[in-house]
């Protein structure tokens, strides 16, 4: 029981210190700023907010970040653009009606356009960062086995 009281009591204090650190620092800055009243304790309380978030807006930063240097090393090709069409009647009038006879009229079947399909293909290359990475570790690897290869003379069996 104690143990847990104590450990309660450092957590609490650790956090008390970060807490005022990060208020130090945001009237640090505010003094920079040379703000006063109403905008000083607006940005004050702003800056201990952010400082307060910072660990998880950090963790979640840093996330993303690795997933876009996931991402870095694709290449995505043109797209394929696939043209959706439909088809309509037309009619066109060859002769116009006359009181006597009727118009004369050819309905044709044309495709007209209505939207666009892109389809991204992603390549099987790789970006000229990624090539170079592969690169050096292939001559890494080389330097290593020569040096194996000379320790392997340089030793006798016995």
């Amino acid at each position: 029981m104690k143990k847990l009281i104590t450990l309660a009591v450092v957590t609490l204090g650790l956090a008390a210190g970060q807490a005022f650190a990060a208020d130090a620092a945001c009237e640090k800055k505010a003094d920079e700023k040379k703000l006063a009243g109403a905008a000083r304790t607006s940005f004050v309380t702003k800056c201990e907010k952010d400082a307060a978030g910072g660990a998880a807006a950090g963790d979640a930063k840093a996330k993303c970040e690795k997933s876009a240097a996931d991402k870095k090393h694709v290449l995505r090709a043109e797209p394929v653009v696939t043209i959706r069409k439909k088809r309509v009647r037309k009619y066109n009038v060859m002769v116009e009606a006359t009181k006597e006879h009727p118009a004369q009229v050819d309905i044709v079947e044309v495709e007209e356009p209505t939207g666009e399909i892109r389809a991204y293909d992603w390549t099987g290359m790789i970006s000229t960062g990624k090539k170079e990475a592969l690169l050096e570790a292939k001559e890494a690897a080389l330097k290593a086995i020569a040096r194996a290869r000379e320790f392997g003379l340089k030793v006798s069996l016995t």
